[in-house]
Parts: structure tokens; C-alpha cells; sequence
């Protein structure tokens, strides 16, 4: 970073530099970065106190690791006093960054730098001994591996340490209403609070007379506060899911919260028929798009649902004339990923968005090929009918069964069910009038099983000479019985410059 080559060789001599010239330029750029943080120009700081305790964390490695920390605890003061708003939590991960690396060199550099690290314990132990504010921001920010860690709760339940710290704040607002002021209201919905709806969960699940709700609701009627409104009622339905669902379809029907919101906290409640019902309005009345409520509900919400329940959804999502039939498609890979059985009705109806589906990125290409080779697995005939639809289908949009850069697992499937019907189907159909099969020689290496279907292969040849412009050109030296097969491919047609 000190240093860019400006000459022809990509690592040219280095300009003679110093340990203290890079000492003093590491710290002179910390330096500058907290005068920014403390101007008067909103966007110029705000940028500077995003990176500031990263950067002053950082400069411990590389300057002086006093200075740093001494620097560090300028931070920590400005938090405790809410002089400048620095991001407590990033602030408080970065000082336990700096103490696990110094502590690691404390052994090597003597009493030094092991003074060092206990100022560092110290500015950690003002912080999380500091106000309310403090220590929500410093507990609903950023999220840290330290949150993953189990606790034992007083009812002898293993529950992360964030979860249980963030409830025992939450705790502190029911007692004490007044600490949750609106101006942590506001963070609380910000980019920077990513443990917020953590909070709010606790807080909804503590709450038990709903004072909260009105607050809530409010935070709610913005695209912003939809995320802590949904687990606020989500916590709050532990204890009553009935009146949390009446309480959705009310505010639904009213709209005095946002469109999202109600997505949200329905998520939140998992999967019932009084949820698909409240979906159904908002796609009805144009309110939601399916595809975000298909990122939303997708998962664990469907768990609880019966086979029933779960077609009616996809019905919903999929729409008229099954125009959003991939939406449909997403939400059934989770479902089958949980092992819940595709059958009977939903099956077919899984069968007809998977010939209607238009892939949106290579995640959708390959669920969408894994989803119909389990199905086939179960169902080779349909599996057969929906290979035939997607390569004959007259538009060039959708997603490709057979492609050199997937894994086609439908026709691996359907290979597995009926070889000589597979390839037959395929062969026939490349060489097709108006087909739009294109590099089916490249996809078709190494699958055509060479040596076992050397009678099929050759058969197919001699019946079209465009069949056999395929297959010759999709056997490969590379696998057993190709030698044999080439040789009777020639003899057929000796002239065939593409054979």
C-alpha cells in the first residue's frame, strides 16, 4: 500500500524506506482518519467512523501498538459518552482483535506489550459495563462467532450467548420502558443493528401485556422496521400464536403496517392455512411480488404444512397461466430438501412448473435439473415427456436439460431408467427439423456408454446420416469401445466430412 511500481518490471527496486518512516506513516493516516470521524462534514465522517476502529485496530500490527491503543480508548470514551457515534459493536470486536494478537506476541516482547494488553481487558470491561445505548449497540451490531456460543439458561436449555444477552437487555426495556428511546428505535431499524430483530424477538417474547405493540406497529408501517416488527410478533407468538394471526389479519386488512411487514412476521409464525390465506390477499390485491414472498417463505415455513396446504401455496406463487412457475419451483426444492413427500396432485403440478419454469441464474439451472431427476426417479415416463417438451418447445428461454456446463441429473435419471429410450429420444430430436438443441455432441460425451450400447449406437447411424453426424461426434477416445464404433461410423459414410 506504501509502494506502486512505475517502471517496466512488475517488482522493481522498492524506494529505501525506514521502519519509523512506515511507523510514522501508519499512524499519521490513523490520525487524520479520526479528525475526519470528528468534522463537521456528515458525509466525509460518516465514511471515516465506518472504518475507523478497523483502521486504528489495524495500525496496532504495523505502528506502534501503544499509540493504537491509546487511540482505541479515545473510541471507547467517545462511545461511553456518545460524543461521536462510532459503531460500538465493530469497536468493541476490534479490541478484542488486538488483544488476541498482541497476546499471542506477549511471550516474545516482555512486560511491554502485556501492559499493553491488559489496557485493552480494561477498555473492553468499560464498554460492556457502560449505559443502555452502549451496550445494545455494542450487543445488537455486528454479528460475532462469540454469539454462537452455547450457554445453559435457567431452564437448563442450551441458548447462544448474543441470544441471551440481547434477551437480558430486552428484559431491562420491560422493566425499565424509558431506556428504549427513539433514537434507538431508529438505529434498531438501521443496516448497522444486524441483531436487531435478535432484540426484538426477546422483546416480543418478554412482553407479555404487548405495551410494546403500539411502538411496534409503528416502526412497522415502514419498508425499514418490517424485519423487527415481524420478530417482535414472532417472539410474542410463543406464547399466543391465535392472537398474533388475528392481529396480522387485522393490520393486513387495514394497512396500517407496510406490505412487508406482514410478510415478515408471517414468515415468523411458520407455515398454516391462516398464513397462505393472508399471502393470498397480498398477491391478489397486487400488493407483494410472488418472487419476494417466495425468498421470504421458503425454508422451515413450509415444514408444518400438509400436502394440501402446500399446493395451494404454489398455486399462488405460481400464478395464472404459471407465468411465475420458477417461484414455485424454488419453494418445492425446499420442501423436498426436508424430505417432505411430492406426490400425487402436488407432484403433477411440480411436473408442469418444471416445463413451464424460465431460469433466472445457474442456482435455478441446477435445482431445476435436480429437482426432475428425483421426480424421474420416481415417474421415468413424465421424466421422459418433460425432456421431450424442453427440447422441442418453440422459445429459446427456460433452462436446458442437457448442457456441457451442468450436470444433467435428469438425464442421468432417465439414462438410468431406460438407456436405449434415452438416447434415442435425444439423438432423434437433435437432428429434428427446426430443432434448437445446440451443442448436444459436447453435452453427450461420455454418457452414450460407448462399448455397452455399441449395437444401439451403430443402429442409430444407419438409420440417419445426420444421427450419425451426432454421434460421432460425441464419442471420445477417452472411454472404452471407441475405436470399434469409429470404425464402423467411417465405413458407413466415408465421404461425410463431419463424420
Amino acid at each position: 500500500m506504501l509502494f506502486m511500481s512505475q517502471g517496466p518490471a512488475p517488482l522493481d527496486a522498492a524506494p529505501p524506506m525506514t521502519r519509523d518512516e512506515v511507523t510514522n506513516y501508519v499512524e499519521g493516516l490513523a490520525a487524520l482518519l479520526m479528525e475526519v470521524a470528528r468534522s463537521g462534514g456528515a458525509e466525509a465522517a460518516d465514511a471515516a467512523r465506518a472504518v475507523l476502529p478497523r483502521s486504528v485496530a489495524t495500525s496496532a500490527f504495523y505502528a506502534r501498538p501503544g499509540i493504537a491503543v491509546e487511540r482505541l480508548g479515545t473510541m471507547v470514551e467517545w462511545a461511553l459518552i456518545q460524543e461521536v457515534p462510532v459503531p460500538v459493536s465493530d469497536l468493541a470486536f476490534q479490541l478484542q482483535r488486538v488483544r488476541d494478537g498482541l497476546g499471542r506476541l506477549e511471550s516474545d516482547t516482555g512486560t511491554e506489550i502485556r501492559k499493553t494488553v491488559e489496557d485493552i481487558e480494561s477498555l473492553i470491561e468499560r464498554l460492556d459495563s457502560g449505559s443502555f445505548p452502549v451496550r445494545l449497540k455494542r450487543l445488537a451490531g455486528d454479528w460475532s462467532l462469540e454469539d454462537y456460543k452455547y450457554e445453559v439458561d435457567e431452564h437448563g436449555h442450551n441458548l447462544e450467548r448474543g441470544t441471551r444477552k440481547l434477551r437480558d437487555l430486552a428484559r431491562e426495556v420491560v422493566e425499565n420502558p424509558e431506556e428504549l428511546t427513539n433514537e434507538l428505535l431508529s438505529w434498531l431499524c438501521s443496516p448497522e443493528a444486524e441483531k436487531g430483530d435478535v432484540f426484538f424477538w426477546q422483546l416480543g417474547k418478554l412482553d407479555r401485556e404487548q405495551r410494546w405493540l403500539a411502538t411496534v406497529e409503528r416502526l412497522g408501517s415502514r419498508d425499514e422496521g418490517a424485519i423487527i416488527f415481524g420478530a417482535y410478533l414472532g417472539g410474542f407468538a410463543d406464547h399466543d400464536r391465535a392472537l398474533v394471526e388475528d392481529q396480522l389479519d387485522e393490520l393486513a386488512e387495514a394497512q396500517r403496517v407496510a406490505d412487508r411487514a406482514i410478510l415478515w412476521a408471517t414468515s415468523q409464525l411458520g407455515g398454516s392455512c391462516r398464513g397462505i390465506e393472508r399471502i393470498e390477499k397480498l398477491l391478489v390485491e397486487g400488493r407483494l411480488e410472488p418472487a419476494l414472498i417466495g425468498r421470504t417463505l421458503t425454508g422451515r415455513w413450509t415444514e408444518p404444512l400438509e400436502a394440501g396446504a402446500f399446493l395451494r401455496l404454489l398455486c399462488l406463487l405460481a400464478g395464472p397461466g404459471l407465468k411465475n412457475a420458477i417461484v414455485a419451483v424454488r419453494v418445492a426444492v425446499s420442501w423436498e430438501h426436508m424430505g417432505k413427500p411430492l406426490e400425487g396432485e402436488l407432484a403433477d403440478f411440480v411436473w408442469r412448473c418444471l416445463e413451464t419454469a424460465r431460469s433466472d441464474s445457474h442456482t435455478d439451472d441446477y435445482e431445476l435439473d435436480r429437482l426432475a431427476a428425483v421426480l424421474a426417479h420416481r415417474d421415468p415416463a413424465k421424466g421422459f415427456r418433460l425432456l421431450e417438451a424442453l427440447l422441442t418447445r418453440a422459445d429459446e428461454v427456460g433452462w436446458e436439460p442437457i448442457s456441457d456446463h451442468h450436470e444433467n441429473q435428469l438425464w442421468g435419471a432417465l439414462r438410468e431408467a431406460d438407456c436405449e429410450r434415452a438416447i434415442r429420444l435425444v439423438v432423434s430430436l437433435a437432428v429434428a427439423e427446426g430443432s434448437r438443441i445446440i451443442g448436444i455432441s459436447q453435452a453427450l460425451q461420455g454418457t452414450l456408454g460407448q462399448q455397452t450400447n455399441h449395437d444401439l449406437l451403430v443402429s442409430l447411424t444407419t438409420e440417419d446420416e445426420r444421427q450419425a453426424e451426432i454421434i460421432a461426434n460425441s464419442i471420445t477416445a477417452a472411454e472404452a469401445g471407441f475405436w470399434p464404433l469409429a470404425v464402423e461410423i467411417l465405413a458407413q459414410y466415408p465421404e461425410n466430412q463431419v463424420v
